[in-house]
């Protein structure tokens, strides 16, 4: 049936074989992560003038002279979610906060740790303004409210640096300014870290949120977001998966 589910909407399109990627859902589709994905999409989110909406939707349209690297993200940015594929499967993957199941601890490295606290201006932001698809204007291209955080503004000494973000599936200005506010406080969060993990670094998927415990950093179940994950031959000769993360925040995803 119908769905505007952004969730279910991705995975249909992953496993069209006409118009799409052609994967075998029983096979290639995380379920588990999808049925966790579509739930999120599908909460109800009460609106300051009123009302509620779904908390993602998506609603678009793509040409398939597009090639699916381009038409993935277009439907994972209307739900502030990732779309990974490790190996055979692919994860569908909503913004929210992912509660971690997964530490990994010092016993986890297979060489040293490194560490930064600073964010480039290029990935960094203190408001963000685009545009989204309106449907009173004929489903036609309009500005969504930016989102600003006087804060942040605050901490880079007064200057605006803007992030432009083209949800061309959203159709829902407040849903958009949900979609940028998650935007703007991913990239407030300043420690990356890079660690090359063994092979036990594994289990930990990029687009999933793990626990850091590093004692000497005074890091005790520190949450981090798996940017990317890759297997790599390690100083003592052994295969490894070494790690990109980034710090992460519950508070990032909160809609009050």
């Amino acid at each position: 049936g119908y769905s505007a589910n952004p969730a279910l909407c991705t995975a249909n399109y992953l496993c069209d074989s006409v118009r799409g990627v052609g994967a075998v859902y029983a096979d290639e589709i995380n379920e588990a992560a999808l049925i966790a994905a579509a739930n999120i999409c599908g909460e109800s989110v009460t609106l300051a003038a009123g009302g509620s909406e779904a908390r993602f939707t998506c609603n678009g349209t793509f040409s398939l002279a597009e090639k699916p690297v381009d038409i993935i993200p277009k439907l994972a940015s209307s739900m502030a979610g990732y779309v990974t594929q490790i190996g055979a499967p692919w994860t569908v993957l909503a913004g929210a906060y992912d509660t971690p199941t997964i530490t990994l601890t010092e016993s986890d490295l297979a060489g040293a740790i490194g560490w930064q606290s600073l964010v480039s201006r290029r990935d960094s932001c203190n408001g963000v303004k685009g545009i989204y698809s309106e449907p009173g204007n004929l489903w036609q291209p309009v500005d969504f409210p930016a989102v600003v955080s006087d804060t942040a503004v605050a901490e880079d000494n007064g200057e605006e640096v803007w992030h432009d973000l083209r949800l061309e599936f959203t159709d829902s200005g407040s849903m958009a300014q949900r979609v940028g506010k998650i935007d703007l406080l991913r990239t407030r969060q300043p420690l990356t870290v890079s660690f090359p993990g063994k092979l036990s670094a594994f289990r930990a998927q990029p687009g999933k949120t793990v626990f850091l415990t590093i004692e000497k950093y005074g890091w005790d179940a520190k949450p981090f977001w798996v940017a990317g994950g890759s297997f790599a031959v390690n100083g003592d000769g052994t295969l490894g998966y070494h790690l990109s993360l980034r710090e992460t925040a519950a508070e990032i995803y909160d809609w009050l």
